[in-house]
């Protein structure tokens, strides 16, 4: 069964979806569900478990052993005792507390679920890069296997770069990190594009499709000298321009291909050339340079995105 790197398409997309990842963020982190997890966490808290086991046993021996046992008296005392410590317990935390308690809880769910994003992300990553590598060995897609190389190469030697950029507190490396990641995602999405229509291309036999057309041409001349056959002259001439309709379909795909492995390259060379202004930034955190560099990748991946787009429109 053939792997189709598209399957990722849509994820890929969606993790650059900004208004798409808001809007999940915004509904896993509702208001409800804060205080669901936050109310989840006070219940389980040793705090208030033990004062609530304490005084349910209390109140069951009140019920059931003291009218024979004895010791009513003490075990209703332990019973309001430590159910006044539970209730004042919870009461001062999801009342009282509870503005400070809900940050707290948002902030650990946003960071939960930034984790969750990033892992999920790099996941896909890595899974369409492996099938786009097996996709452009398969149909000897010499460019396409080497740009995806390089630009996995690239992305991957900015990672230590980055690491030391944070450990140096370099003004907007957050920022920065985010638009490397972005445009990775972008080079890949690229390449998925780049694939499938080479596939397409690598799928048609143009020299078959040459030889038939020159059978049916020969055909058509010799049909046309009968008078008789003039049925058959049309419809041999319907599949002669059938034939030459799909060759220049082929055909046209070549320069759209070229023109997706160019953006594809771009994007591996504004990563390369981030890496290279990282070095020189380091020395002196200039956070102009900064700028500059995130501005670059903002760039390429506009322009790698319309190229896309347009592809689109045209219907490829």
């Amino acid at each position: 069964m053939d792997e189709n790197p598209k399957v990722a398409e849509d994820s890929l997309d969606h993790d650059l979806d900004r208004k798409s990842v808001t809007s999940a963020l915004t509904q896993y982190l509702s208001e409800r569900e804060i205080r669901k997890q936050l109310l989840s966490d006070i219940l389980q808290d040793k705090r208030l478990v033990l004062p609530i086991a304490l005084s349910s046993t209390a109140l069951i021996y009140s019920l059931l052993y003291a009218p024979v046992l004895g010791g009513l008296i003490v075990s209703l005392g332990v019973f309001s005792i430590t159910a006044f410590v539970g209730i004042a317990m919870f009461t001062w935390r999801y009342v009282i507390c509870f503005q400070q308690n809900y940050a707290r809880k948002s902030q650990e769910l946003v960071a939960l679920y930034e984790a969750q994003s990033l892992y999920l992300g790099e996941q896909r990553m890595a899974e369409t890069h492996i099938i786009l590598e097996r996709g452009f060995a398969k149909i000897n897609s010499t460019d396409g296997l080497k740009t995806l190389r390089s630009l996995d190469h690239e992305y991957k030697s900015l990672e230590p770069v980055l690491n030391s950029g944070k450990e140096t507190d370099l003004l907007s490396i957050s920022s920065l990190e985010a638009m490397v990641k972005e445009t990775y995602y972008r080079g890949l999405s690229v390449l998925e594009d780049v694939f499938e229509l080479e596939r397409a291309i690598h799928s048609t036999d143009h020299a078959q499709l040459r030889s038939e057309i020159s059978e049916l041409q020969e055909k058509a001349a010799e049909a046309r000298v009968d008078p008789s056959h003039q049925g058959q002259v049309v419809l041999i001439e319907e599949r002669i321009a059938s034939d030459q309709e799909r060759l220049q379909m082929v055909n046209n795909l070549k320069p759209r291909v070229e023109g997706l492995l160019y953006q594809a390259k771009r994007c591996e060379a504004a990563l390369s050339k981030t890496r290279i202004e990282l070095a020189v930034l380091k020395a002196d955190a200039s956070e102009i340079g900064v700028s500059a560099v995130i501005e670059l990748l903002r760039k390429t991946i506009d322009r790698a995105r319309e190229v896309q787009e347009e592809l689109k429109r045209m219907g490829y």
